[in-house]
């Protein structure tokens, strides 16, 4: 469907022919997510009513105590420094953003007292300017006003160099903020921004009170006592924190909604692990809620049997993939492996990328590991709906695999693994270490195995950018049968060559069970197209650091395939979407913190990226992101895997704590109550 049709079925809409939910279906199924369905809607003029939530307690307090789990705990509590999800959970007790996201991705006020639009006039046709009213009834937990001068110094203090902010990426395209009165700020963009609510909204956009942090801005910024003891606006305040260990709030008598919080505590226990985590709320009854249940599908669906919990699921952009090293990992040039100034021996060849695409069987991953904490998909970019692409379809065929293999001239050996030009198809597959991205190894690395190989979309979300062009397919003889026409023969061994090398990959990833069966999945399938494959675990704190001196990193990608999961905090791809542009590519030069982590580079696909960056024409913006899933897909720079949604254990009697996918497990706390 092109620009043409949809705004064909957008004048159906508003001329009362067709309903709002039908065209949603249809942009659903066209893999555009339900938040970009939402600005298309808000772009002429037919945007839904902000939605409510429920809330049953008739007063403040009386709820008792609150108990919540996280097996990661949180170190810090001052969110402009929150690296990682559990700090941004930890912060999100006590401060609040202007606005959070629902989980359809639609702008929520919390601080801001109505979502600014096109239709009140709050956001300009040009997308240079967004002014924001405040709530005028809010207050710091220690009686100070709330007011304009915080929105203004959060971001000047963010923007900062010498702050050392880790949110400052949100906040680098605004030129200036004018104060317009006490509660009202006009924040001024350097370019059209189409995401206008990426600053002061969502997990990135919480708010510091102004006159705590105002002597800590800059250098001093990692002494203020606030960074541990902070002050905010939300519906608990600090009690007591023990980093690494447990955070505790107490209920705020004067929180600026009427009759929240339900709870008179909340206490956020730290450590332990997923599987301890969900059994201490659905099973024993200990915990209320407990975050990140990275457990198998089967062993929640037994706890919940119990009936004292659940597990509660969120669907955001987040993709669990397998990455294609461009680069060649086991050359160093200027003291760097992966080097920019390299090609990978085998990764290059169309044939071999084709193969390994069709050797992840996909839907043995969501059957036996993920469940339904994962949907078998063929893009990255999967949401929001309007972005999804249905272009792409995934495919697991083995014999396909072999084909593409063979015709590529990629010979089989005798111990079955393919070598071309005297290099053997082996490659390296690196992920973290925990249960279901192991069993993910597995399987792709059995695939492999089938093909001689010794080892479909990346955007899911939001469903407006979700790709219908996309299929997978999983065809062990098609891989054969491509493997053959390339010119990758078999050994002895089984294993293919070409031009004297082996097809053999090392395939890595983090230690956790449904990762390491995933690598088994995948090493079955490569072995019956003559492919070998070397499987490696990391421990997940050593794959995620970021500590540069450490060569097994993800970031560094010193092996041939990996997999993870890479996650989208916002209901917007733009950011999402970068880590496939040039200039982000991680390198020695900026330590590996570059996210284009494969290394692929495509001078379309950056054209496409800047011109979405400032494109104001949601239904054009759209159909860019579709554009970028495709480029990258059909190139196949990376196997999407499966679509995860967030999951988290939560107690039978707690009520309105369901997640978003685009927020804080917080981003409703003001609501949850429980049921006696």
């Amino acid at each position: 469907m092109d620009e043409h049709e949809l705004r064909g079925l957008l004048n159906e809409v508003n001329a009362g022919r067709l309903s709002r939910r039908s065209f949603l279906e249809t942009m659903l199924g066209l893999g555009l997510t339900a938040p970009m369905v939402a600005q298309i809607f808000a772009s002429v003029g037919s945007a839904a009513a902000q939605p409510k939530p429920a809330f049953a307690p008739t007063k403040r307090g009386g709820g008792g105590l609150v108990k919540t789990l996280w097996w990661q705990a949180p170190t810090l509590l001052n969110p402009h420094f929150a690296n990682g999800t559990k700090d941004q959970d930890a912060s999100r007790i006590f401060y609040e953003p202007l606005g959070t996201y629902d989980p359809d991705g639609n702008i929520v006020p919390i601080l801001a007292a109505e979502v600014p639009s096109l239709q009140n006039g709050l956001v300009t046709k040009d997308g240079l300017s967004v002014t924001w009213r405040l709530r005028k009834n809010v207050a710091w937990h220690d009686g100070k006003p709330f007011t304009a001068d915080d929105v203004v110094f959060n971001w000047e203090y963010v923007m900062d160099s010498a702050t050392a902010a880790v949110t400052s990426g949100q906040y680098r395209d605004i030129a200036r903020i004018d104060k317009l009165d006490a509660h009202t700020v006009k924040i001024v963009f350097k370019t059209p921004a189409p995401f206008w609510s990426a600053p002061f909204c969502g997990p990135t956009g919480m708010l510091i009170p102004k006159h705590l942090f105002e002597a800590f801005k800059g250098a001093r910024s990692r002494e203020a006592p606030t960074n541990l003891k902070p002050v905010g606006t939300g519906p608990y305040r600090f009690v007591d924190f023990k980093p690494g260990d447990v955070v505790r709030g107490e209920l705020n008598p004067t929180y600026h909604a009427v009759n929240r919080p339900f709870f008179d505590q909340i206490e956020m226990k730290g450590g332990g692990d997923a599987v301890s985590a969900v059994r201490a709320v659905i099973q024993t009854g200990e915990y209320d809620y407990a975050w990140n249940m990275q457990v198998e599908d089967d062993i929640l669906k037994r706890l919940e049997q119990g009936g004292k919990g659940k597990a509660e699921l969120a669907l955001g952009g987040n993709i669990e993939h397998i990455q294609l090293n461009n680069t060649d990992p086991w050359k160093e040039v200027d003291g760097e492996r992966s080097s920019i100034k390299t090609t990978h021996p085998f990764l290059t060849d169309p044939a071999v990328r084709q193969a390994l695409n069709l050797l992840v069987d996909r839907a043995s991953v969501q059957e036996q590991i993920y469940g339904r904490a994962g949907i078998a998909t063929a893009n990255f970019l999967n949401a929001p709906s309007r972005v999804q692409s249905k272009n792409l379809k995934w495919e697991f065929n083995v014999d396909k695999a072999n084909q593409i293999l063979d015709a590529a001239g990629w010979k089989r050996g005798g111990d079955g693994v393919r070598t071309k030009d005297g290099r053997r198809l082996k490659l390296v597959y690196q992920t973290s270490i925990n249960a279901p991205r192991q069993k993910n190894q597995q399987i792709v690395k059995q695939a492999c195995s089938r093909a001689g190989i010794a080892t479909a979309n990346f955007l899911n979300a939001p469903s407006r950018v979700h790709s219908k062009n996309m299929k997978w397919e999983f065809n062990v003889d098609k891989a054969n049968q491509i493997l053959d026409a390339a010119g990758w023969k078999r050994g002895g061994d089984g294993v293919r060559t070409k031009d004297g090398r082996r097809l053999k990959l090392v395939y890595q990833t983090s230690i956790n069970a449904p990762r390491q069966k995933n690598q088994q999945i995948v090493k079955q399938a490569c072995t019956k197209a003559g492919i070998d494959v070397d499987i490696k675990s990391v421990t997940a704190s050593v794959y995620f650091s970021s500590d540069a001196a450490n060569p097994d990193t993800y970031s560094h990608f010193y092996t041939d395939i990996q997999m993870y999961q890479t996650t989208m905090t916002q209901p917007d791809p733009q950011r999402f979407m970068d880590q496939f542009t040039s200039w982000e590519i991680s390198s020695r030069t900026n330590q590996w913190q570059g996210r284009n982590i494969t290394r692929w580079r495509n001078d379309e696909y950056d054209r496409t990226w800047k011109a979405a960056e400032t494109e104001m024409d949601p239904v054009k913006r759209a159909a860019l992101f579709i554009k970028m899933n495709d480029l990258v897909i059909q190139n196949i720079v990376v196997v999407p895997v499966v679509w995860r949604a967030r999951v988290a254990a939560i107690s039978a009697r707690l009520r309105d704590a369901g997640q978003s996918g685009w927020d804080s497990d917080f981003w409703n706390l003001a609501n949850w109550w429980k049921q006696a």
